[in-house]
């Protein structure tokens, strides 16, 4: 049995709870060797830990094709005033736009510049990563590795343990290929549509 300071979050759908932020700090508290805290202004670690969960988690939701993280767009209302002379329609990319990732049909050309998709089609549709995803939503698998990434990137700050860091650099690659893997193989059981949320 784990101790009881320790964070234990299950990586199987069954245990899942509904995630929190305050929850993957501690799992990030508990792989630094340090103790649960209650809330996030408890101390200054918990503080620095905040901050790299904000930086980190777009990095981690655009390092793969995570299913849950895509989504399809189809816009129908180009500005008013095009951005470029070369295409027709300038279109508005999401608010939570993370990075392309392929167009649902075939289109001549496009061009994505300064927050905005470019193209001769109307209505232009595309898939895209998001760029963050609420706690409430995130899988426990991604959740998992988050805690482990911040960790990582962490450790040698919070820590000053050079084989620490190590060590929690190599698990984070270990289980963030074992979570890609099983990803893919969810995407190829299940319907590409199903995977999106249509918007």
């Amino acid at each position: 049995n784990l101790p009881k300071r320790h964070v234990h979050l299950c990586k199987r759908r069954p245990c899942a709870p509904i995630m929190k932020k305050l929850t993957i700090i501690n799992h990030t508290l508990s792989e630094l060797g340090m103790e649960a805290i209650t809330g996030i202004s408890d101390n200054n670690v918990a503080g620095i830990l905040d901050t790299k969960l904000s930086v980190l988690m777009p990095i981690l939701l655009q390092s793969a094709l995570w299913n849950f993280a895509m989504k399809f767009k189809s816009d129908k209302t180009p500005m008013q005033n095009p951005i470029t002379p070369k295409f027709k329609y300038s279109y508005s990319l999401p608010n939570d736009y993370g990075r392309f990732i392929k167009l649902a049909s075939n289109f001549d050309d496009f061009l994505i510049m300064d927050g905005f998709i470019c193209s001769d089609s109307r209505p232009f549709e595309y898939y895209y990563l998001v760029n963050s995803v609420d706690y409430e939503a995130m899988p426990v698998e991604f959740a998992y590795i988050l805690g482990l990434y911040v960790a990582a990137e962490s450790a040698i700050a919070i820590t000053r343990n050079v084989q620490l860091a190590q060590y929690l650099t190599q698990k984070f690659e270990r289980e963030k290929n074992k979570a890609i893997l099983t990803d893919d193989m969810e995407r190829i059981i299940s319907p590409i549509r199903t995977s999106f949320f249509d918007r």
